[in-house]
C-alpha cells in the first residue's frame, strides 16, 4: 500500500444547503422491502446529493386490479423533499394482475 499524505479536509454540505448539483443516487428496490427507508434519510440528507431515483414497483401500488395505493410512495417522496432531495420516480417491473 502506498503511503498517503493528507493534504486537505472536505467540509461536507447537506442536501438542503446546495442549490444545484448534478449529483444524485439510486434509492431503489423500494417495493421489495429489502431495507427500511427511514434508516437512510439522515445519511442521504448529509450526503449533499440533490436527486434520487425512486425505483418502485407497480405490483406494490396496485395489489387489487384497478385499485391504486400510492401512500407508501408518497411518504418516501415527501421525506425526500423535506431533506432537500428531488425525487425522480420510476414505477416499473410490471404487475402479475
Amino acid at each position: 500500500m502506498y503511503r498517503l499524505t493528507k493534504i486537505s479536509k472536505i467540509a461536507p454540505k447537506a442536501s438542503k444547503d446546495i442549490k444545484k448539483s448534478i449529483i444524485g443516487l439510486g434509492f431503489e428496490k423500494l417495493d421489495r422491502d429489502v431495507f427500511d427507508p427511514e434508516k437512510s434519510y439522515d445519511f442521504v440528507a448529509k450526503s449533499g446529493v440533490k436527486w434520487a431515483r425512486l425505483q418502485s414497483g407497480w405490483q406494490r401500488t396496485e395489489k387489487e386490479k384497478g385499485v391504486y395505493d400510492f401512500e407508501w410512495l408518497d411518504i418516501i417522496v415527501d421525506k425526500m423533499l423535506e431533506i432537500g432531495v428531488e425525487p425522480w420516480l420510476c414505477l416499473c417491473y410490471g404487475n402479475s394482475l
